[in-house]
Protein backbone atom coordinates (compact mmCIF):
# COMPACT_ATOMS: atom_id res chain seq x y z
CA UNK A 1 0.00 0.00 0.00
CA UNK A 2 1.24 3.43 -0.43
CA UNK A 3 1.10 6.30 -2.47
CA UNK A 4 1.52 6.25 -6.29
CA UNK A 5 4.78 7.35 -8.72
CA UNK A 6 4.39 7.71 -12.36
CA UNK A 7 7.06 6.87 -14.76
CA UNK A 8 10.47 8.37 -14.90
CA UNK A 9 11.35 10.08 -18.10
CA UNK A 10 13.50 7.49 -20.57
CA UNK A 11 17.31 7.39 -19.91
CA UNK A 12 17.52 7.84 -23.36
CA UNK A 13 17.38 11.58 -22.88
CA UNK A 14 19.14 11.88 -19.86
CA UNK A 15 22.28 13.37 -19.23
CA UNK A 16 24.11 12.83 -15.62
CA UNK A 17 24.89 16.54 -14.14
CA UNK A 18 26.74 14.74 -11.38
CA UNK A 19 29.55 14.10 -14.01
CA UNK A 20 29.46 17.82 -14.48
CA UNK A 21 29.96 19.02 -11.43
CA UNK A 22 32.69 16.03 -10.87
CA UNK A 23 35.29 17.86 -13.11
CA UNK A 24 34.02 21.53 -12.24
CA UNK A 25 34.40 20.73 -8.30
CA UNK A 26 36.52 17.95 -7.87
CA UNK A 27 37.20 19.32 -4.00
CA UNK A 28 33.38 19.08 -3.10
CA UNK A 29 31.43 15.90 -2.40
CA UNK A 30 27.76 16.51 -0.90
CA UNK A 31 26.37 14.84 1.85
CA UNK A 32 23.69 13.05 1.36
CA UNK A 33 21.15 10.92 3.52
CA UNK A 34 20.58 7.32 1.87
CA UNK A 35 22.04 6.86 -1.74
CA UNK A 36 24.61 8.99 -4.41
CA UNK A 37 22.44 12.35 -5.16
CA UNK A 38 22.45 12.28 -8.58
CA UNK A 39 20.96 14.69 -11.08
CA UNK A 40 19.39 14.25 -14.52
CA UNK A 41 17.27 16.14 -16.76
CA UNK A 42 16.27 16.05 -20.31
CA UNK A 43 18.83 17.51 -22.91
CA UNK A 44 16.18 19.83 -24.30
CA UNK A 45 15.56 21.71 -21.11
CA UNK A 46 18.57 22.32 -19.33
CA UNK A 47 21.63 24.29 -19.90
CA UNK A 48 24.01 23.74 -16.45
CA UNK A 49 26.26 26.79 -15.98
CA UNK A 50 29.36 25.68 -13.86
CA UNK A 51 29.12 26.12 -10.61
CA UNK A 52 30.95 24.94 -6.93
CA UNK A 53 28.43 26.82 -4.26
CA UNK A 54 25.93 24.63 -2.77
CA UNK A 55 22.71 24.70 -0.82
CA UNK A 56 21.06 23.34 1.80
CA UNK A 57 17.40 21.18 1.88
CA UNK A 58 16.43 20.50 5.12
CA UNK A 59 19.10 18.83 6.76
CA UNK A 60 20.99 17.64 3.58
CA UNK A 61 23.68 19.53 1.80
CA UNK A 62 23.57 18.57 -2.24
CA UNK A 63 25.62 20.70 -4.80
CA UNK A 64 23.83 23.13 -6.49
CA UNK A 65 23.00 23.96 -10.33
CA UNK A 66 21.94 27.23 -11.53
CA UNK A 67 19.49 27.26 -15.00
CA UNK A 68 18.49 29.03 -16.99
CA UNK A 69 14.80 31.00 -16.33
CA UNK A 70 13.98 29.17 -19.46
CA UNK A 71 14.49 25.41 -18.13
CA UNK A 72 12.55 26.91 -14.75
CA UNK A 73 10.05 28.00 -16.27
CA UNK A 74 9.60 24.39 -18.33
CA UNK A 75 9.85 22.88 -14.60
CA UNK A 76 7.25 24.93 -12.88
CA UNK A 77 4.68 24.17 -15.82
CA UNK A 78 5.16 20.69 -15.69
CA UNK A 79 4.67 20.50 -11.83
CA UNK A 80 1.68 22.70 -12.24
CA UNK A 81 0.54 20.06 -15.06
CA UNK A 82 -2.41 17.76 -13.72
CA UNK A 83 -0.68 14.79 -11.39
CA UNK A 84 2.79 15.53 -12.72
CA UNK A 85 4.97 13.65 -10.40
CA UNK A 86 3.85 10.32 -9.14
CA UNK A 87 6.65 9.29 -6.65
CA UNK A 88 5.60 6.49 -4.60
CA UNK A 89 4.14 3.09 -6.27
CA UNK A 90 1.36 1.43 -5.01
CA UNK A 91 2.69 -1.41 -2.55
CA UNK A 92 -0.43 -4.08 -0.93
CA UNK A 93 0.32 -5.12 2.42
CA UNK A 94 -0.94 -9.20 2.54
CA UNK A 95 -3.36 -9.73 5.32
CA UNK A 96 -4.06 -12.75 6.78
CA UNK A 97 -7.18 -13.57 5.61
CA UNK A 98 -7.73 -16.64 8.14
CA UNK A 99 -7.56 -15.88 12.07
CA UNK A 100 -6.13 -18.11 14.68
CA UNK A 101 -8.49 -17.09 17.32
CA UNK A 102 -11.98 -17.78 15.68
CA UNK A 103 -12.70 -19.78 12.93
CA UNK A 104 -9.62 -21.97 12.93
CA UNK A 105 -7.74 -22.97 16.55
CA UNK A 106 -10.06 -21.54 18.86
CA UNK A 107 -13.53 -23.53 18.24
CA UNK A 108 -16.97 -21.87 17.36
CA UNK A 109 -19.35 -21.98 20.28
CA UNK A 110 -20.71 -25.20 19.97
CA UNK A 111 -17.48 -27.30 19.68
CA UNK A 112 -16.88 -24.66 22.88
CA UNK A 113 -19.67 -26.04 24.66
CA UNK A 114 -18.80 -29.64 23.53
CA UNK A 115 -15.14 -29.40 24.66
CA UNK A 116 -16.30 -27.86 28.31
CA UNK A 117 -18.68 -31.27 28.94
CA UNK A 118 -15.66 -33.66 27.72
CA UNK A 119 -13.15 -31.84 29.79
CA UNK A 120 -15.94 -32.43 32.98
CA UNK A 121 -17.25 -35.28 31.42
CA UNK A 122 -14.87 -37.17 34.04
CA UNK A 123 -16.68 -35.72 36.82
CA UNK A 124 -19.82 -36.70 35.61
CA UNK A 125 -18.78 -40.29 34.95
CA UNK A 126 -17.86 -40.30 38.12
CA UNK A 127 -20.98 -39.68 39.81
CA UNK A 128 -22.34 -43.20 37.78
CA UNK A 129 -21.38 -46.93 37.90
CA UNK A 130 -20.40 -47.90 34.38
CA UNK A 131 -20.80 -51.65 33.67
CA UNK A 132 -17.63 -53.98 32.64
CA UNK A 133 -17.67 -55.48 29.60
CA UNK A 134 -17.19 -59.38 30.13
CA UNK A 135 -16.15 -60.11 26.10
CA UNK A 136 -12.57 -60.80 25.38
CA UNK A 137 -13.29 -60.31 21.42
CA UNK A 138 -14.53 -57.02 22.15
CA UNK A 139 -12.73 -54.67 20.05
CA UNK A 140 -13.07 -50.80 20.83
CA UNK A 141 -11.84 -50.18 17.14
CA UNK A 142 -15.18 -51.45 15.81
CA UNK A 143 -17.45 -48.85 17.75
CA UNK A 144 -15.25 -45.78 16.30
CA UNK A 145 -18.04 -43.36 14.45
CA UNK A 146 -16.81 -42.83 11.06
CA UNK A 147 -15.25 -39.20 11.16
CA UNK A 148 -12.89 -40.68 14.19
CA UNK A 149 -11.75 -43.45 11.59
CA UNK A 150 -11.22 -41.19 8.69
CA UNK A 151 -9.31 -38.45 11.44
CA UNK A 152 -7.01 -41.98 12.61
CA UNK A 153 -6.52 -42.66 8.80
CA UNK A 154 -5.31 -38.98 8.04
CA UNK A 155 -2.81 -38.99 11.29
CA UNK A 156 -2.24 -42.02 12.27
CA UNK A 157 -2.73 -44.17 15.24
CA UNK A 158 -1.49 -42.20 18.51
CA UNK A 159 1.69 -42.99 19.32
CA UNK A 160 2.52 -41.77 23.01
CA UNK A 161 5.98 -40.00 23.73
CA UNK A 162 6.53 -41.55 27.39
CA UNK A 163 5.23 -44.48 28.93
CA UNK A 164 4.31 -44.41 32.50
CA UNK A 165 3.90 -47.72 34.84
CA UNK A 166 0.29 -47.29 37.23
CA UNK A 167 0.82 -49.60 40.23
CA UNK A 168 -2.40 -51.13 41.52
CA UNK A 169 -4.87 -51.26 38.33
CA UNK A 170 -5.83 -53.98 35.77
CA UNK A 171 -6.76 -53.92 32.12
CA UNK A 172 -11.18 -53.60 32.00
CA UNK A 173 -13.49 -52.44 29.41
CA UNK A 174 -16.31 -50.14 30.65
CA UNK A 175 -19.26 -49.02 28.95
CA UNK A 176 -21.32 -45.67 30.41
CA UNK A 177 -24.80 -45.38 30.05
CA UNK A 178 -24.23 -42.62 27.30
CA UNK A 179 -23.22 -45.63 25.33
CA UNK A 180 -19.34 -44.29 25.41
CA UNK A 181 -16.48 -46.84 26.12
CA UNK A 182 -13.02 -47.07 27.88
CA UNK A 183 -10.68 -49.31 27.63
CA UNK A 184 -7.72 -49.45 29.56
CA UNK A 185 -6.20 -49.44 32.78
CA UNK A 186 -8.67 -48.98 36.08
CA UNK A 187 -8.33 -48.99 39.26
CA UNK A 188 -11.73 -49.52 40.93
CA UNK A 189 -14.14 -47.74 38.67
CA UNK A 190 -11.62 -45.06 38.21
CA UNK A 191 -10.25 -44.71 34.50
CA UNK A 192 -6.59 -44.53 35.77
CA UNK A 193 -3.58 -45.33 33.92
CA UNK A 194 -3.13 -45.83 29.97
CA UNK A 195 -6.47 -46.12 28.01
CA UNK A 196 -8.73 -44.94 25.18
CA UNK A 197 -11.82 -43.46 25.90
CA UNK A 198 -14.50 -42.95 23.63
CA UNK A 199 -17.91 -41.18 23.21
CA UNK A 200 -19.70 -39.98 20.50
CA UNK A 201 -18.12 -36.46 19.93
CA UNK A 202 -14.59 -37.35 21.66
CA UNK A 203 -12.08 -39.58 21.37
CA UNK A 204 -8.75 -39.88 24.19
CA UNK A 205 -6.13 -41.69 24.28
CA UNK A 206 -3.68 -41.24 26.94
CA UNK A 207 -3.33 -41.32 30.50
CA UNK A 208 -5.70 -40.60 33.26
CA UNK A 209 -5.36 -40.19 36.99
CA UNK A 210 -8.71 -41.13 38.89
CA UNK A 211 -10.56 -39.94 35.83
CA UNK A 212 -8.65 -36.73 35.40
CA UNK A 213 -6.67 -36.66 32.01
CA UNK A 214 -3.50 -36.17 33.57
CA UNK A 215 -0.06 -36.85 31.30
CA UNK A 216 0.40 -37.16 27.35
CA UNK A 217 -2.83 -37.94 25.60
CA UNK A 218 -4.22 -36.75 22.08
CA UNK A 219 -7.74 -35.90 21.53
CA UNK A 220 -9.62 -36.01 18.61
CA UNK A 221 -12.97 -34.73 17.54
CA UNK A 222 -14.64 -33.71 14.69
CA UNK A 223 -11.77 -31.94 12.16
CA UNK A 224 -9.75 -30.86 15.45
CA UNK A 225 -6.67 -32.86 16.88
CA UNK A 226 -5.44 -31.74 20.17
CA UNK A 227 -2.26 -33.31 21.94
CA UNK A 228 0.37 -32.59 24.57
CA UNK A 229 0.54 -33.00 27.71
CA UNK A 230 -2.56 -32.83 29.94
CA UNK A 231 -3.36 -31.66 33.44
CA UNK A 232 -6.66 -31.35 35.07
CA UNK A 233 -7.80 -31.96 31.76
CA UNK A 234 -6.43 -29.16 30.71
CA UNK A 235 -3.24 -29.20 27.82
CA UNK A 236 -0.22 -27.34 30.17
CA UNK A 237 2.78 -28.23 27.44
CA UNK A 238 4.06 -29.06 24.25
CA UNK A 239 0.62 -27.93 22.41
CA UNK A 240 0.08 -29.63 19.09
CA UNK A 241 -3.25 -28.79 17.00
CA UNK A 242 -4.07 -29.85 13.56
CA UNK A 243 -7.34 -28.68 12.12
CA UNK A 244 -7.62 -29.55 8.67
CA UNK A 245 -4.74 -27.77 6.46
CA UNK A 246 -3.63 -25.79 9.51
CA UNK A 247 -1.25 -26.65 12.15
CA UNK A 248 -0.24 -25.30 15.74
CA UNK A 249 2.64 -26.51 17.81
CA UNK A 250 4.00 -24.22 20.90
CA UNK A 251 3.16 -23.11 24.08
CA UNK A 252 -0.26 -23.15 25.85
CA UNK A 253 -2.01 -22.02 28.57
CA UNK A 254 -5.62 -23.55 29.07
CA UNK A 255 -5.07 -25.71 25.92
CA UNK A 256 -5.09 -23.08 23.43
CA UNK A 257 -1.75 -20.93 22.13
CA UNK A 258 0.19 -18.94 24.49
CA UNK A 259 3.45 -17.83 24.68
CA UNK A 260 5.92 -18.90 21.87
CA UNK A 261 5.06 -20.99 18.86
CA UNK A 262 4.34 -21.77 14.99
CA UNK A 263 1.64 -21.64 13.62
CA UNK A 264 0.79 -22.84 8.87
CA UNK A 265 -1.75 -23.02 7.41
CA UNK A 266 -2.10 -23.30 3.60
CA UNK A 267 -1.54 -19.41 3.09
CA UNK A 268 1.63 -18.18 5.66
CA UNK A 269 3.67 -19.64 8.53
CA UNK A 270 3.94 -17.80 11.59
CA UNK A 271 6.75 -18.23 14.33
CA UNK A 272 6.12 -16.25 17.24
CA UNK A 273 4.55 -14.78 20.55
CA UNK A 274 0.65 -15.84 20.90
CA UNK A 275 -1.23 -14.29 23.84
CA UNK A 276 -5.01 -16.35 24.65
CA UNK A 277 -4.68 -17.62 20.92
CA UNK A 278 -4.13 -14.62 18.89
CA UNK A 279 -0.39 -13.14 17.34
CA UNK A 280 0.82 -10.97 20.00
CA UNK A 281 4.20 -9.30 20.22
CA UNK A 282 7.14 -10.34 18.01
CA UNK A 283 6.54 -12.63 15.47
CA UNK A 284 7.77 -13.31 11.74
CA UNK A 285 5.08 -14.05 8.85
CA UNK A 286 5.73 -15.40 5.91
CA UNK A 287 3.22 -15.97 3.15
CA UNK A 288 3.67 -19.03 0.62
CA UNK A 289 1.98 -17.23 -2.71
CA UNK A 290 3.07 -13.89 -3.19
CA UNK A 291 6.54 -14.51 -0.96
CA UNK A 292 6.09 -11.50 0.77
CA UNK A 293 7.64 -11.56 4.03
CA UNK A 294 6.59 -9.53 7.85
CA UNK A 295 8.90 -8.92 10.80
CA UNK A 296 7.72 -7.34 13.62
CA UNK A 297 5.07 -6.61 16.25
CA UNK A 298 1.83 -7.85 16.62
CA UNK A 299 -1.47 -7.33 18.37
CA UNK A 300 -4.65 -8.89 18.45
CA UNK A 301 -3.62 -11.25 15.29
CA UNK A 302 -2.75 -7.74 13.02
CA UNK A 303 0.66 -6.01 12.68
CA UNK A 304 0.87 -3.59 14.91
CA UNK A 305 3.51 -1.61 16.01
CA UNK A 306 7.42 -1.21 14.74
CA UNK A 307 8.15 -3.81 11.67
CA UNK A 308 10.23 -4.47 8.50
CA UNK A 309 7.91 -5.85 5.51
CA UNK A 310 9.05 -7.05 2.20
CA UNK A 311 7.19 -7.17 -0.87
CA UNK A 312 7.52 -9.72 -3.25
CA UNK A 313 8.82 -7.06 -5.78
CA UNK A 314 12.11 -6.50 -3.73
CA UNK A 315 10.45 -3.27 -2.24
CA UNK A 316 10.50 -2.77 1.67
CA UNK A 317 9.03 -0.71 4.00
CA UNK A 318 10.59 0.24 7.34
CA UNK A 319 8.37 1.58 10.20
CA UNK A 320 5.60 1.90 12.14
CA UNK A 321 2.12 -0.23 11.88
CA UNK A 322 -1.54 0.39 13.53
CA UNK A 323 -4.01 -2.45 13.66
CA UNK A 324 -2.32 -4.08 10.27
CA UNK A 325 -2.15 -0.90 8.08
CA UNK A 326 1.14 0.90 7.49
CA UNK A 327 0.42 3.73 9.41
CA UNK A 328 2.72 6.43 11.51
CA UNK A 329 6.38 7.11 10.73
CA UNK A 330 7.89 4.71 8.14
CA UNK A 331 10.22 4.69 4.87
CA UNK A 332 9.08 2.88 1.92
CA UNK A 333 12.71 1.69 -0.74
CA UNK A 334 12.22 0.44 -3.86
CA UNK A 335 14.85 -1.33 -5.54
CA UNK A 336 16.17 1.37 -8.29
CA UNK A 337 16.88 4.24 -5.59
CA UNK A 338 13.51 5.67 -5.06
CA UNK A 339 12.54 5.96 -1.88
CA UNK A 340 9.90 7.82 0.85
CA UNK A 341 10.46 8.44 4.15
CA UNK A 342 7.83 10.01 6.32
CA UNK A 343 4.20 9.84 7.53
CA UNK A 344 1.94 7.28 6.47
CA UNK A 345 -1.77 6.72 7.13
CA UNK A 346 -3.37 3.44 5.96
CA UNK A 347 -0.65 2.22 3.19
CA UNK A 348 -0.18 6.05 1.63
CA UNK A 349 1.84 9.03 2.25
CA UNK A 350 0.47 11.51 4.04
CA UNK A 351 1.85 14.14 6.67
CA UNK A 352 5.12 15.41 6.43
CA UNK A 353 7.67 13.45 4.73
CA UNK A 354 10.29 13.25 1.55
CA UNK A 355 10.73 11.33 -1.49
CA UNK A 356 12.86 10.91 -4.06
CA UNK A 357 12.43 9.32 -7.73
CA UNK A 358 14.38 7.08 -9.54
CA UNK A 359 16.54 10.00 -11.31
CA UNK A 360 17.15 12.15 -7.93
CA UNK A 361 14.68 14.36 -8.02
CA UNK A 362 13.61 16.02 -4.10
CA UNK A 363 10.09 16.49 -3.26
CA UNK A 364 9.72 18.00 0.91
CA UNK A 365 7.02 18.59 2.43
CA UNK A 366 3.09 17.83 3.09
CA UNK A 367 1.46 14.87 1.57
CA UNK A 368 -1.85 13.92 1.41
CA UNK A 369 -3.78 10.61 0.29
CA UNK A 370 -0.43 9.49 -1.32
CA UNK A 371 -0.33 12.76 -2.91
CA UNK A 372 1.69 16.21 -2.54
CA UNK A 373 -0.73 18.20 -0.78
CA UNK A 374 0.15 21.26 1.33
CA UNK A 375 3.33 23.28 1.26
CA UNK A 376 6.33 21.82 0.13
CA UNK A 377 9.86 22.49 -1.69
CA UNK A 378 10.93 20.52 -5.48
CA UNK A 379 14.68 19.94 -6.59
CA UNK A 380 15.17 18.62 -9.57
CA UNK A 381 18.10 18.70 -11.95
CA UNK A 382 19.63 21.64 -9.74
CA UNK A 383 16.39 24.05 -10.10
CA UNK A 384 14.70 24.42 -6.58
CA UNK A 385 10.91 25.21 -6.61
CA UNK A 386 8.76 26.36 -3.13
CA UNK A 387 5.49 26.68 -3.18
CA UNK A 388 1.87 25.20 -2.93
CA UNK A 389 0.64 21.97 -3.70
CA UNK A 390 -2.97 20.34 -4.02
CA UNK A 391 -3.58 16.96 -4.81
CA UNK A 392 -0.12 16.57 -6.73
CA UNK A 393 -0.08 19.82 -8.87
CA UNK A 394 1.49 22.91 -7.96
CA UNK A 395 -0.91 25.94 -7.83
CA UNK A 396 1.39 28.85 -6.85
CA UNK A 397 5.26 29.37 -6.69
CA UNK A 398 6.23 31.26 -3.57
CA UNK A 399 8.98 33.50 -4.98
CA UNK A 400 9.73 34.75 -1.39
CA UNK A 401 11.81 31.43 -0.68
CA UNK A 402 13.69 31.58 -4.27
Amino acid sequence: MGGQISKDDSNDHLVNISEIIKKEAENIEPDIIIDQFTLTQKKEQIKAQKNKSQIKLGEYTTSQIYPNNQSKKLLIEDLKSEKSQEFVEHQQVQMPSGTINVSQIKLNDQQNQQNILSNNQSRIFKKNNPTKVNDPDFQIQQHLPEWANKMIQEYGYYQCPEEINYQNTQEAILKYEDGSYYKGQIQGDYRHGYGIFLQEYCIFEGYFEKNIRNGWGRELQKDILKQGIWRDDQIIEKLEIRKQDEYYIGECQYGIPHGKGKLENKEYIYEGQFKNGLKNGKGQLKYKDKKDYYDGQFKNDKMDGNGKYYFSNKVIYDGNFKDGQITGRGEMRYPNNKFYRGDFLNGKMHGQGILQTESGGKHEGQFKDGLKHGYGRTIQNGMEVTGEWKYDVLLEEDLDEQ
